[in-house]
């Protein structure tokens, strides 16, 4: 009787691609239209929710393991580079999927239900006047642009916090100048403590009508 030699990679499966593989799993309960529509919609947020906590864990052991310098294949025979390409690409598949899940498929449903996620482009008067009063009165007040540039150093950013971030030019005399900026959201402000999506007033015999407040 041959001995199986257990150093032989092909008898493993790398854990960070097992782990996308199991995320997968949660997507597919979003894209099965035998589930009841807002259960479909929880499987899509946990989906998110499980690649946030997968590279706040796994891909950054990964990128520190490289920083430091470790090159050793592990049981499955990949280099910590390979295994790093290996996520790349399986992490920008599993997203163009959340998307696709997202935008073709909930967002109709949703919208035969009565609730509508809208872009900017898709509001009415009224609601871009009720957006330019609330961020005129609650949420500008509340925001700090910073600079990044060599005399000031990135900003310490908050777990999970909404950043949005800008490459700013400008002329002085005769050559164009970059510099950075960064924006972080008050976590504070009602709007972000309702996860970040923006309620319109609900008139009656209209849908309940929601945007993102990242798009304000």
């Amino acid at each position: 009787m041959v001995r199986i030699s257990l150093d032989d990679p092909g008898y493993y499966i790398n854990r960070e691609s097992s782990w996308l593989a199991f995320d997968w799993r949660v997507l597919e309960e979003a894209q099965d239209d035998q589930n009841p529509l807002l259960e479909r919609v929880k499987f899509l947020s946990i989906s998110a929710s499980n690649l946030d906590e997968f590279f706040e864990v796994r891909v950054a052991g990964l990128v520190q393991q490289l920083e430091d310098g470790y090159t050793d294949a592990g049981p499955d025979g990949l280099t910590l580079l390979e295994e790093r390409e290996l996520v790349n690409r399986q992490t920008h598949e599993f997203v163009e999927e959340q998307y696709l899940c997202w935008n073709e498929k909930l967002r109709p449903a949703l919208a035969e239900k009565g609730i509508r996620v809208l872009g900017l482009h898709e509001l009415d008067s009224k609601a871009n006047e009720f957006i330019a009063e609330y961020c005129e009165k609650e949420l500008d007040p509340l925001l700090t642009p910073v600079t990044v540039d060599p005399a000031h150093p990135f900003p310490r950013v908050i777990n999970k916090a909404l950043c949005v971030a800008f490459l700013l030019r400008r002329r002085p005399h005769l050559h164009w100048c970059c510099y950075g900026s960064a924006c972080l959201a008050p976590l504070g402000a009602p709007a972000f403590r309702r996860n970040r999506r923006f309620h319109f007033p609900r008139r009656p015999g209209r849908m309940a009508r929601f945007s993102y407040v990242s798009r304000l």
